[in-house]
């Protein structure tokens, strides 16, 4: 496989593994968000704040959502090089045995090295064959879904 057909396949896997992590990160600050507005209301039915502890309360909320905004829009812009996802890649699948990490940065150089020439036209055993759905972590994205739905049940059904 061409290095540079490897690096496409790479840079595509490498968005789906950040939308999963955005996915995370975004369940779980949406979590947070709704428990603290569910707590914040209920302190201020047991203790009836005056109206500027309410206000400093509502700022303190807003912040912290403009803040877990700020956090998962960065996560979404950040790139992830093919490097990096390949390593990614080699880590949940040690049968790759560095070849996908090896390829790429073979490929990088434009030395006449017949040894490197050679490495490059072999095919990355087991990449075909490899499904990236696997590196999920379906049980995190079970227990946030979980947290975020209970955290809406909470609003919606206070009591």
């Amino acid at each position: 496989m061409a290095p540079e057909e490897l690096r496409k396949q790479l840079e595509e896997t490498g968005k789906r593994l950040r939308a999963w992590d955005v996915q995370l990160t975004a369940m779980r600050w949406g979590a947070i968000a709704l428990a603290t507005l569910f707590l914040l209301g209920l302190m201020d039915f047991l203790l009836a704040f005056s109206r500027p502890s309410r206000a400093i309360l509502w700022i303190g909320l807003l912040a912290l959502i403009v803040f877990a905004c700020r956090l998962v829009v960065r996560k979404w812009r950040a790139p992830m090089t093919a490097e990096s996802v390949a390593a990614g890649v080699e880590h949940a699948f040690p049968q790759l045995d560095n070849h996908l990490i090896n390829t790429l940065q073979f490929g990088r150089s434009s030395n006449g090295d017949e040894f490197v020439k050679a490495y490059l036209r072999q095919e990355v055993s087991g990449w075909e064959t490899i499904d990236v759905a696997n590196m999920r972590n379906r049980k995190a994205h079970r227990m946030r879904g979980l947290t975020l739905g209970g955290a809406c049940l909470l609003i919606l059904f206070p009591m």
